[in-house]
């Protein structure tokens, strides 16, 4: 379900991707409601993980692992703030959580999924576990990326797949 306004038609109910496609295409379902039913799906599917991360001792682990995060958020770097919405559907922090300061937190929103076509697919030349893939995102000449697919899936399977890619962050060394 996408959460919107009354006045732009109200929540609108999908059963399948290619619905969800096809209001997209067809201009019924606009990016910004998109986005915001991606990120709504995603929290959720997310919620267990971070309730498993409210666990003191694995809190203890997170800051041994990365001390210098540890020190910027004053010891709290895995705790972090839950949150619920009220009764209109405002999203609240809990007071009793640390949370991370908000530089250094990254809304799901600034985040640019987009759909890519795999062009072709090779295994890396150094390095046995990776495969280099040409990915069409529909941009002026496909992106490369670099994953660690290999023991996961075979050459053929990733061929001519659509994949969703997080398309905003630095590209790796």
């Amino acid at each position: 379900m996408i959460k919107r306004p009354a006045k732009f038609g109200g929540d609108i109910t999908f059963h399948s991707y290619e619905e969800v496609e096809k209001a997209f295409v067809e201009k019924t379902l606009y990016p910004l409601d998109l986005k915001a039913g991606v990120t709504d799906a995603l929290n959720s599917l997310l919620e267990p993980i971070r309730q498993k991360f409210t666990d003191k001792a694995l809190i203890a682990l997170t800051n041994a692992a990365y001390p210098e995060q540890a020190k910027k958020t004053d010891g709290a770097a895995a705790a972090p703030a839950t949150s619920s919405k009220d009764a209109k559907g405002t999203a609240s922090t809990s007071k009793d959580a640390k949370a991370a300061p908000q530089e250094d937190v990254l809304p799901v929103q600034k985040l640019d999924f987009r759909v890519g076509l795999i062009k072709s697919v090779k295994r890396h030349p150094d390095a046995e576990a990776l495969y280099v893939e040409e990915i069409d995102i529909g941009e002026e000449k496909p992106r490369q990326v670099v994953s660690g697919l290999v023991k996961f899936m075979p050459e053929s399977e990733l061929q001519d797949r659509l994949v969703v890619l997080l398309c905003n962050l630095k590209p790796a060394k």
